[in-house]
């Protein structure tokens, strides 16, 4: 099975290693705030060995001439901090407070493994056909769309969806037919999880690894394609 090259990020990944090495000239506003050469050094590795967990966050300097990411993964919010000699410490934050802190960046991929189930309130299939097709989801940022996947040469169905939380004004670009909803997938700016239906419930996973072709829909297949083949709903108005 052919894999989409992690080229996906490339773009993201560079502009947060340019932030970093940028940071560390003192060419950015905060030019007061120097990472030292040693927390720079380590936060360039984790761009290297993280890639998906630090490809969408933040990236800002410390007080004490270290580094720090800010992320979000759909429901909880993370710190990856490296300190002046580069030492590295994580936290993993809940709607309020704080639940788990001083992680090593292994145990905090662990903690962002995580399952989530969806109640039906949460999410409404947009195109079915045989089965949903697509499915929208009420996220903390906005609406995610879940696109169904193929399924494998043994029939496993494993995700069964490839979940997108898309910018608002990439959503309101796929729904207005300027792109496609294999562009909208692949577009480094909007963030993938995965996701399978069990009952009434929408269960929402952690994405990791490379795209192949069976999770990723025909080329320049529009929404107005899926509503027009599949005779589904009209296309929600575009997020305001």
């Amino acid at each position: 099975m052919s894999a989409v090259p992690s080229v996906r990020l490339a773009g993201r990944l560079l502009r947060a290693r340019t932030r970093i090495l940028s940071l560390r000239a003192g060419e950015q506003a905060t030019s007061d705030l120097v990472p030292s050469v040693a927390a720079t050094s380590a936060a360039l590795e984790v761009t290297r060995s993280h890639p998906e967990l630090i490809a969408h966050c933040g990236i800002f300097p410390t007080s004490e001439q270290g580094l720090q990411f800010e992320g979000r993964a759909w429901h909880v919010e993370f710190e990856v901090e490296l300190d002046r000699d580069g030492k590295l410490s994580c936290s993993v934050y809940g709607p309020g407070e704080a639940f788990a802190e001083d992680l090593p960046l292994t145990d905090l991929a662990a903690h962002l493994d995580w399952t989530v189930p969806l109640t039906r309130q949460d999410w409404k299939v947009l195109v079915d056909f045989e089965g949903p097709q697509v499915i929208e989801i009420a996220a903390p940022e906005g609406p995610a769309i879940a696109m169904a996947c193929a399924p494998t040469p043994d029939d496993r169905l494993d995700p069964e969806f490839i979940v997108v939380l898309p910018g608002r004004d990439s959503l309101a670009a796929f729904y207005d037919d300027l792109i496609c909803s294999r562009a909208l997938i692949l577009d480094p700016a909007n963030r993938l999880f995965a996701g399978k239906l069990e009952d009434e419930a929408f269960v929402l996973q952690a994405f990791h690894g490379d795209l192949d072709e069976r999770m990723l829909p025909a080329e320049g297949l529009m929404w107005s394609d899926l509503t027009g083949i599949l005779a589904s709903t009209p296309a929600p108005e575009a997020v305001s």
